[in-house]
């Protein structure tokens, strides 16, 4: 606690000063030292670290809720853009500097990880070390921890434990309940022994919790208890426009519930700091059409100190064409669409500095993308990687740049190490200058700032590593060039350029198409400077053809000029598809196992016949894979139409993971690896 100015001699002598501190009533003492600063005295803080927490917002509501009562159960509906991870990270440093509850007692639940890691870096600049010891977790994090469980691997390299997540929460759930035997609790309640500690929680993207997450969040919090009964205080932030996984159970009702359950007390944040005045009003239009909502009545409008900047943002001026307001694209087909995607890119890149990795092409289906990577890669435009189409892509914690490291931290259990030196041993390693090595170094970069690069232990560093690389597995997309995704895979992300697609878009009725609106709306708001939407020809857009108003501008872009596209089609060769164990029938000096050791992701490979087989070739025409028997049936007539192949991973595979003991027997080697691909025709 932060110690009040000690008062001017000049009015009290030191001496009196502590006679009437000790020996006055707490109300006599203020009014005789400390007149007109009791406000002042209420905080137990210092002055400019109350003015970073609260007056730095410059946001009334937010402001409000910051600095409410620290027992307060609050439902915050909070609109695309409207500084979220600013003011929860606010309101976790007032609980922690103003109110002073132990760090140890507050729990922050997130969806993903690249929330927690910038909750974190805001939290540690506005309270430094303050933070150590707050929990920030998703929600796989929390019942992997309540569970007892851990993504690392028991001791053998191979033998890392395969969990279901999709069982995982109700496993929490049951303990928690007392239905699963937790053993050494003696008389102690399963959810006191397992969440005791905590007294205020979190829960960020709301909107999003299904039934079992919903529970979870119950019996976390103690809605159960009875009166008298240890409970949490609560606080959930959500947006009810942006409830777009209604498939996998998640629904607007389980926030209504939430306000009756907990009786909580209703904000809104509704100034939106990411998008331009134009770009917001399109998405308003769009919004107010649903039915099924909580904010009718709150508006989204841009935030105050932006509101005399131009509606269009810098590319009002920047841009003769389009002058800064959405655009509604038509266009002929599909290839046209692709083209015209290019062509805007490139029109943008004129105007100004854009940067790739902040421009993204949102599709409704990822079938729709393939066109679209055509159109890029003939203009040389970089595009990630997503394999949202291929179920049997490895695990990332298999892959041969995350399967070295985590085999270094593995023998490492013992000591502690900082993300410098970690980052260090990346640079050391021999696959450097792969989309890989890459990820892990951005990885890295991340625990070295929420960690402050301070020395922590290495399993520690390994367990962050294995939750990021299950994280990723989920979202099936590693960024590296211009962001190709389907709508359901941005939330949570924004970006300076969005181009949203037009084929594909569900016309449904009812719940349906306000399901489908939402989705609609989610990519629209991701935009923070240009949103270009297409409209095609032969395919009608539900809810591009609702938007209309100054904020719009329709171009039609039907014909063009620019060279034929050259169509590609993308194909996966994944672990289905190959002899997972080809190396490893090989001696470990045979050609194969030591041309795979040469190997990098990104380098080309030769699909070709060989001893009745398809077989994988390096350029040296040595063979380092060969095809599973149903990939071989599949390929065999197709090889003619391969425009190329490429590896994009080699996979870790472990004498462990063989249960054969007779095909074991013939194996070498404690490991060997095997080259997923894509084939390009």
């Amino acid at each position: 606690m932060s110690t009040p100015a000690w008062p001017s001699t000049r009015s009290a002598a030191p001496g009196k000063y502590v006679a009437s501190y000790f020996n006055d009533d707490k109300e006599h003492f203020v009014k005789r030292f400390f007149a007109g600063k009791e406000k002042f005295l209420e905080r137990a803080t210092s002055n400019q670290s109350f003015t970073r927490i609260v007056d730095d917002l410059k946001n009334p509501t937010q402001e409000k809720i910051v600095t409410a009562e620290a027992d307060k159960n609050m439902l915050i509906l909070a609109g695309p853009g409207a500084g979220k991870t600013r003011f929860v990270a606010h309101r976790r440093a007032f609980l922690l500097r103003v109110k002073r509850i132990a760090p140890r007692a507050i729990l922050v639940l997130c969806f993903n990880r690249s929330a927690i890691q910038s909750l974190r870096q805001r939290l540690g600049d506005l309270v430094g070390n303050d933070m150590t010891g707050v929990t920030l977790l998703t929600f796989h994090g929390l019942a992997l921890r309540l569970t007892g469980r851990s993504l690392i691997s028991g001791g053998k390299s191979g033998d890392q434990e395969d969990i279901d997540f999709s069982r995982l929460i109700t496993d929490a759930i049951r303990l928690l309940k007392g239905e699963a035997e937790i053993i050494g609790l003696q008389d102690i309640p399963p959810d006191e022994a397992l969440i005791g500690r905590f007294s205020h929680i979190l829960v960020d993207e709301y909107q999003d919790v299904d039934a079992e997450q919903y529970e979870l969040v119950s019996l976390v919090a103690g809605k159960g208890r009875e009166e008298g009964e240890r409970k949490m205080a609560i606080l959930a932030v959500g947006d009810d426009d942006q409830n777009i996984y209604r498939f996998r159970g998640a629904s607007v009702e389980f926030i209504r519930k939430f306000q009756h359950d907990y009786q909580a007390e209703i904000h809104y944040l509704i100034e939106n700091y990411r998008s331009t005045a134009h770009i917001i009003a399109a998405a308003n239009c769009l919004s107010v059409r649903n039915t099924d909502r909580m904010k009718t009545g709150h508006p989204i409008r841009i935030n105050e100190a932006r509101q005399n900047l131009p509606p269009g943002g810098k590319w009002q001026y920047a841009d003769q064409v389009a002058q800064g307001k959405v655009q509604m694209i038509k266009a002929a087909d599909p290839d046209r669409q692709a083209t015209v995607v290019v062509e805007e890119l490139r029109r943008l890149q004129r105007g100004g500095p854009v940067d790739l990795g902040s421009c993204a092409v949102l599709a409704r289906e990822w079938k729709g993308l393939d066109r679209v990577r055509s159109a890029c890669e003939q203009a040389g435009i970089p595009v990630n990687l997503c394999w949202g189409r291929h179920a049997s892509f490895p695990r990332l914690s298999r892959i041969r740049e995350h399967a070295d490291i985590l085999e270094r931290l593995r023998a490492m259990q013992t000591e502690t190490i900082t993300g410098s030196a970690v980052l260090s041993m990346l640079i050391r390693m021999k696959s450097q200058g792969t989309i890989w090595s890459g990820n892990l170094i951005r990885l890295m970069q991340d625990w070295q700032e929420g960690t402050g690069d301070t020395p922590q232990p290495a399993s520690a560093v390994e367990e962050n590593l294995y939750e990021a690389f299950a994280e990723q597995g989920r979202m099936k997309t590693i960024a590296n060039g211009l962001f190709l995704a389907t709508a359901h895979a941005v939330k949570g992300l924004e970006f300076d350029h969005v181009f949203i697609l037009g084929d594909s878009w569900d016309k449904g009725t009812g719940t349906t198409i306000e399901d489908e609106r939402r989705l609609y709306y989610v990519s629209m708001s991701r935009a923070r400077e240009t949103l270009p939407l297409f409209a095609l020809d032969a395919a009608v857009n539900p809810h591009a053809r609702l938007l209309s108003g100054d904020f719009i501008m329709a171009r039609e872009m039907s014909s063009g000029t620019s060279e034929p596209m050259t169509r590609s089609t993308y194909h996966l060769l994944g672990m289905e598809d190959l002899f997972l164990d080809f190396a490893g029938t090989r001696g470990e000096r045979h050609p194969s196992r030591l041309a795979l050791q040469k190997c990098k992701a990104g380098e080309r490979v030769v699909i070709q016949e060989s001893n009745n087989h398809l077989e994988l070739m390096d350029s040296d025409g040595v063979a380092i894979a060969r095809l599973s028997k149903k990939a071989q049936n599949e390929w065999s007539d197709r090889l003619d139409s391969i425009r190329e192949a490429r590896i994009v991973a080699l996979v870790r595979r472990y004498r462990d993971d063989l249960a054969d003991k007779e095909f074991l027997a013939i194996c070498h080697g404690q490991s060997w690896e095997v080259p997923i691909v894509e084939v390009v025709r």
